[in-house]
């Protein structure tokens, strides 16, 4: 809980406690005025979610009983309520706390800003949005100026669901459309590819630390591939498509790696258009990003399906030179992939095995087996081919890779793995940021340079050497 849902919490409860104890009516009456005081500041400074809703309701109970508590029964069971509530509110706000995102360790401060695009060279194929030009939310993060601006909200309001609307009042370490930093630059571009069915902000903790360190982190929402997408014009892309490859096991593995192949082109050419955007507004005067970005010496980076982006564009794309696809199958995104072009792959430690799987009779676990069987040989002659990383992290799940991890203690909830979230992120960050400062600035990195070995007793460090 944050410092004034605290302080609220606990003045509700001294003021039912006391009223229960019928020892001190002005202390009583004053902390029914401090709790009004205390409530109004944490909405107007902290931001009232759904975690909080018990808490609110012992207000109104405080007020609605305020008279009716000098007799027994309504001073028992007014103050009863009370605490109740304030109990369950603390036990919501455990569960599904307003998480703080890890400080990034870099030395430029962090400013963000979510723009709209629309690519008329492309018509929509998917939802109701059928022939329309292909429209995209892409959020940046970039190396800022000092700036008083409002932090930013992690999740825009029209982009939440109930569930996650409490995160449209959890600020992040980002300010709000901060001035770029102007004294250092141009900054290298890292394009950033969620995962399927996810959103931009899906690795906030990881963009807000590149960023720090002075990079440009380009994160692309895909309509109809992503969750909840909100336009400028009020329009709402709620869900995403394309349900046979959602639904695995309903197409044979051979089938299911076409659909999925599809939607990688449809992606490609997304931040393919991002980044030609963002080279325009780099040579345009009136352009706040106007001389500000390196577009020449680009990083592609994502999880799950897109880790698989990222590997694409890097192997079509001579300005990317280099990709990390973070616990991603890659299907297509090797194909084209030429030498010079420095791949990392970090991986959960899989717990099942695929040997048996391929010929379990469910399905979807013998396609999803069939997949990684594929992916694993893919991967592998990958790298033996043409050098590069990988790395498997112990404890680690597929959802540990992203800000997941922060949304529970309780895995249940997160679906991840028992490593904790500040370790996974260290981990993650350290690996990332060494990886780009050597394959785009030319840095020397002990942690990539030390042969099959590392500092985390959780991972497994493997480096190839091209043929």
């Amino acid at each position: 809980m944050r410092p004034f849902e605290v302080a609220l919490t606990i003045a509700l409860a001294l003021t039912a406690l006391i009223d229960l104890a019928a020892v001190n009516r002005r202390a009583g009456s004053f902390l029914r005025s401090l709790s009004v005081a205390l409530l109004a500041i944490h909405l107007v400074y902290e931001g009232g979610h759904w975690q909080m809703l018990p808490v609110y309701l012992a207000i109104l109970v405080l007020i609605f009983t305020w008279r009716r508590s000098e007799t027994g029964a309504w001073r028992w069971m007014a103050s009863g309520l009370v605490c109740i509530l304030c109990a369950l509110g603390g036990v919501l706000s455990y569960a599904i706390p307003m998480f703080s995102l890890p400080k990034p360790t870099g030395p430029y401060p962090v400013g963000t800003c979510v723009i709209y695009m629309r690519d008329d060279s492309r018509k929509e194929d998917a939802g109701t949005d059928r022939g329309r030009s292909r429209e995209l939310m892409v959020q940046i993060w970039y190396p800022a100026a000092p700036s008083k601006n409002h932090l930013a909200p992690y999740r825009r309001w029209a982009e939440s669901r109930l569930k996650n609307s409490y995160q449209s009042v959890l600020w992040t370490n980002s300010r709000e459309d901060a001035p770029v930093e102007s004294h250092s630059g141009p900054f290298p571009l890292v394009l950033f590819g969620h995962g399927w069915g996810a959103t931009r902000i899906s690795d906030t903790f990881l963009a807000e630390d590149l960023a720090s360190h002075g990079y440009v982190v380009v994160s692309t929402d895909h309509p109809y591939n992503s969750a909840r997408v909100a336009f400028p014009d009020g329009r709402v892309i709620d869900g995403i498509d394309n349900s046979p490859i959602i639904d695995l096991g309903t197409e044979p593995a051979d089938r299911t790696e076409e659909l999925w192949n599809m939607e990688l082109e449809k992606w490609t050419a997304d931040q393919f258009f991002v980044l030609n955007s963002l080279q325009a507004a780099n040579l345009d005067p009136k352009s706040v990003w106007y001389g500000h970005l390196n577009t020449d010496i680009v990083g592609a980076l994502g999880h799950s399906f897109g880790g698989s982006a990222a590997l694409r564009i890097c192997s079509l794309d001579p300005r990317v030179r280099s990709a990390i696809n973070m616990d991603g199958w890659t299907f297509d995104g090797v194909r084209d992939r030429k030498k010079g072009k420095p791949i990392m792959y970090m991986y959960e430690v899989s717990t099942d095995s695929q040997h048996v799987l391929v010929h379990s009779p469910i399905p979807a676990e013998r396609v999803n087996a069939e997949l990684d069987a594929l992916d694993d040989k893919n991967v592998l002659d990958n790298l033996k081919e043409y050098g590069g990383y990988k790395l498997t992290i112990a404890g680690a799940m597929h959802a540990d890779f992203t800000d997941q991890p922060m949304v529970s203690p309780f895995h249940r909830i997160t679906h991840t793995g028992p490593i904790k979230p500040a370790r996974m992120q260290l981990i993650v960050r350290d690996y990332a940021l060494a990886f780009f400062n050597k394959t785009l600035r030319g840095q020397s990195s002990p942690l990539l340079d030390s042969g099959d070995t590392s500092p985390f007793g959780e991972v497994h460090f493997q480096e190839w050497s091209a043929q």
